[in-house]
């Protein structure tokens, strides 16, 4: 995948907000907006995100451990 500097500019440009806002994750770039929350982003790189990780199943049969 190549990408266009110009268009990554402009979305580093419209992404940033000032110091305290609050943001909807979604920016404005070409006349299109382009949702880039958490949720988005793994879905459009492919990643599978389990329910619950190997850590958390660990860490509560530890805290269960007499």
């Amino acid at each position: 995948m190549v990408a266009n500097p110009r268009l990554v500019r402009e979305f580093y440009d419209n992404v940033f907000h000032k110091k305290g806002a609050t943001t909807n994750h979604k920016v404005y770039v070409r006349g299109v907006w382009i949702e880039y929350s958490e949720d988005e982003l793994n879905r459009f790189l492919g990643a599978v995100i389990p329910r619950q990780c190997a850590f958390d199943s660990a860490k509560i049969e530890l805290e269960q451990w007499p």
